[in-house]
């Protein structure tokens, strides 16, 4: 190699030799070739769409072999244990012309536990108070409280009743389905309870074969959906996952008068009779 000289005239130059660490610098890692920068060919960008294609497809394979959920679980899977769940309800009782409205807070536990080879769900309600006077009038007790609960029936094996306290009479669980849809359906009946009583409903414990987790007859309603069958209708004695007569005296004319009433899950107070209100977590599945 030569390099001018100021003046023009061409001058040797002394290659001094590199040292150790120059040369190092100057070393390729293993493998490293002066290969220009290019795009993948026709046959290397369809290999990279099979992989990117199939990359999803096998991370799910494999977390489902590992237990892992990539996606939402189903509602209706429940686990061992137990939840609780509170909520408001909106009721509306009506007789003689008279239509009165009320709200109250609603509490309920489901227990989830295997029963040998099959599903035990034992549901647990809250404790309640009837009160002795209620717009005006003197109130006398309940009759036929009624709470209807929801199952599986297609793998529905057995339900009981167990404990319950505050009132007259015995307790009857009974397999039905709703009205008017027909869904399968536990109807728990308590005959009575007096004013200023504080009753706790019975336990109900439902043996079936899934792990369909209970819920309350609200028709196709669910926690912030509106129905469009009547169990989610408000004022729909007849399909309302909570009913009763309420007894009450000293009407005018009237004297003592008993009101059908009934209740649905909701936070509107208080939705127009034979409306359908959206449902809150009362309307969902009570277990997950």
């Amino acid at each position: 190699m030569t390099l001018s000289a100021i003046d023009g005239t061409p001058q040797s130059r002394v290659e001094k030799p590199l040292t150790r660490l120059e040369v190092a610098r100057t070393r390729k890692p293993p493998g490293v070739g002066d290969v220009k920068d290019r795009s993948p060919t026709q046959n290397e960008g369809d290999r990279m769409s099979k992989i990117n294609r199939k990359l999803p497809i096998a991370l799910c394979a494999v977390a489902a072999s590992a237990g892992i959920a990539l996606s939402v679980a189903p509602a209706a899977s429940a686990t061992i244990g137990s939840t609780y769940t509170t909520f408001s309800i909106s009721c509306n009782g009506s007789a003689v012309g008279i239509s009165q409205n009320q709200a109250q807070t609603y509490g309920v536990t489901v227990n989830h536990q295997l029963s040998g080879s099959n599903q035990s769900f034992a549901t647990t309600f809250d404790a309640q108070t009837v009160p002795t006077t209620a717009f005006g009038y003197s109130v006398t007790g309940l009759s036929s409280v009624k709470i209807r609960v929801q199952i599986d029936g297609s793998t529905y094996v057995s339900h009981s009743l167990s404990g319950g306290s505050g009132y007259t009479g015995t307790a009857t669980a009974t397999k039905t389905t709703s009205n008017p849809t027909g869904n399968a359906i536990i109807e728990i009946t308590i005959p009575n309870v007096a004013a200023g009583a504080t009753f706790t409903p019975p336990t109900l414990t439902v043996i079936q074969g899934s792990t369909v987790a209970p819920k309350f007859s609200t028709g196709n309603g669910g926690n912030g959906t509106a129905a469009t069958q009547n169990e989610g209708k408000y004022g729909y004695n007849a399909g309302n996952f909570y009913a009763f007569n309420s007894t009450v005296s000293g009407v005018p004319i009237f004297g003592t008068v008993t009101a059908p009433t009934s209740c649905l899950p909701t936070n509107v107070q208080f939705p127009g009779v034979n409306t359908f209100p959206v449902l809150n977590a009362g309307a969902g599945i009570l277990h997950s």
